[in-house]
């Protein structure tokens, strides 16, 4: 959750104009030749009332094409959308379904991320996402950690 997570959250902070969010329920699964987590799901209430589920890991094979599992879906008061699968599903209330096809391999974005980071910080503007933001972004995860780690059921 920690190495993927984080950007989603980040993201749906930013899209739904959240500062914080709660915790609802998170649990994690763990392999069997580490201790880590190799699939995580949460539950988010953003302070503005928008939601989030969020899944993250590596539960599937690990290839070329399936290297991890990214997922989320926001939902708003406008109406919910889900990035899965190399597209985003956009569904407001009173439009049209709209799909973008969209690479959801992180890795692809990677260099222009840290380009604009870097051009942001040539031109003296704001970075888009700052210490500020992942500092909220981290006490969201050090949450999202506990309660995985107290609330875990059972194999």
């Amino acid at each position: 959750m920690t190495n993927l997570g984080v950007h989603f959250i980040d993201m749906a902070l930013y899209l739904t104009d959240s500062r914080k969010a709660d915790t609802l329920s998170s649990i994690y699964q763990f392999g069997n030749d580490y201790d880590i987590e190799i699939y995580g799901s949460s539950m988010l209430k953003m302070d503005t009332g928008a939601s989030l589920l969020l899944e993250t890991g590596y539960a599937y094979p690990m290839s070329a094409e399936a290297k991890r599992e990214n997922r989320w879906t926001i939902v708003t008061k406008n109406g919910y959308y889900v990035l899965a699968e190399n597209k985003l599903e956009i569904r407001e209330y009173g439009k049209d379904i709209s799909v973008v096809p969209l690479n959801t391999d992180s890795d692809f974005y990677y260099s222009i991320f840290a380009d604009t980071i870097l051009t942001d910080f040539a031109l003296g503007r704001r970075p888009r996402a700052s210490l500020k933001e992942m500092l909220t972004v981290r006490k969201i995860l050090d949450d999202i950690n506990y309660k995985a780690k107290t609330d875990i059921c059972p194999a």
